[in-house]
């Protein structure tokens, strides 16, 4: 474990305490706590990495432990062993994943492995999600329900009421969710599959996009989003393949930070996405403001909803003789920026129309489902 206290422009190593063959895949904070997960159990500092203590955690105490995450004072991690509780402060640990199983991997006829493999864990709100397939318990992991067969999760990513999901590899998806989780549809944005790790800055949402050799190379990369998720742009200028690919990203108040082999960083003025933000608002001000994103579409698409005042709204999909085929909202809407999804996986390839009314005003965006 190394650290630094000036943004990254110095270095010193803080693992002094840790077994020689701990090696690091996550480090958590929780409270003035910092707390590292690592191939042979969890440490936790008290004194910004200085020293360290070592947690048992499961019936494994030097398993492999992979991802954390705290939900109001309680705090979760995942490992070799399962998914953990603790309710005072990483001292102990109680198991928190009834429901949600095991792999089993046959060694030979006598030895079968049970291995959990629900390696990431995240939460937002009231709610906690795993991947492993991708898992949402409501009641602090007393219990759990699936609500994507997807048989992994890469990345959690978060930004205002979204999550996007990522499964691993180049032949994973991205999953998009506008309501904590309850529904998913599949993202069809700019955005490559496999990514490793997401970092939120304010508005903004950032994703580590891993390079990958072989027959379809690509190369490491940043996409940022300044609108929930639904568009994504490059943000890639000054990066490399040097060090391998890229598995983590973070931000602070000044800068970003991107990771594989080697650490890179960028001051976050210096994005195009967030230094020409003015300019960029600017420019929308003067189109439409309520788009669709993807259209054409062929499973699902994203409505984004502008109202400068709260108005009763309805909004419909109609065909082109008129008839409703989807409703998606009927009520108040607060003044401010709105998203609804239109799943089509189930409608027949043609152009329908989302029809907005709002007050006095009546808006229609034409959409088209191609296959």
């Amino acid at each position: 474990i190394i650290r630094s206290t000036d943004y990254g422009d110095s270095w010193a190593t803080m693992n002094s305490d840790l077994q020689w063959r701990s090696g690091v895949r996550k480090i958590g904070k929780f409270a003035s706590m910092v707390f590292a997960l690592t191939d042979s159990g969890v440490y936790r500092s008290t004194n910004s990495g200085s020293s360290w203590t070592r947690s048992v955690v499961g019936y494994n105490a030097d398993g492999s432990m992979r991802d954390i995450c705290t939900l109001g004072s309680k705090i979760f991690i995942t490992g070799e062993s399962g998914v953990f509780l603790s309710k005072d402060s990483g001292t102990s640990w109680t198991p928190a994943d009834s429901g949600l199983g095991y792999t089993e991997i046959y060694y030979d006829s006598h030895d079968t492995i049970y291995y959990y493999q629900y390696e990431h864990i995240a939460s937002m709100g009231p709610n906690l999600f795993v991947g492993g397939g991708l898992f949402r318990s409501i009641d602090s992991g007393s219990t759990w329900s699936n609500m994507i067969d997807n048989p992994e999760v890469g990345a959690f990513g978060f930004i205002g009421p979204n999550i996007i999901v990522s499964s691993p590899g180049s032949q994973g998806s991205n999953w998009f969710s506008s309501d904590s989780g309850t529904s998913w549809i599949e993202l069809q944005t700019a955005l490559p599959v496999g990514i490793t790790d997401f970092a939120t800055s304010g508005t903004k949402i950032f994703a580590a996009v891993p390079g990958i050799q072989g027959s379809s190379p690509r190369a490491n990369a940043v996409y940022g989003s300044k609108d929930s998720g639904l568009t994504w742009v490059t943000a890639s200028n000054g990066l490399s393949n040097d060090g391998g690919p890229l598995s983590c990203i973070a931000a602070d108040q000044s800068y970003l930070y991107v990771g594989g082999g080697r650490l890179w960083r960028r001051q976050l003025t210096q994005i195009p996405l967030i230094a020409n933000e003015e300019a960029v608002n600017i420019d929308d001000a003067k189109q439409d403001v309520n788009t669709a994103y993807p259209n054409p579409l062929t499973r699902s698409t994203t409505i984004r909803y502008t109202t400068a005042t709260s108005n009763p709204s309805n909004i419909e999909i109609i065909n082109s003789v008129g008839q409703v085929v989807a409703h998606l909202f009927s009520g108040s809407l607060k003044a401010g920026e709105h998203l609804f999804v239109w799943d089509a996986k189930n409608i027949p390839s043609a152009t329908y129309f989302c029809l907005i009314q709002a007050g006095p005003h009546t808006e229609c965006i034409p959409l088209v489902v191609a296959r």
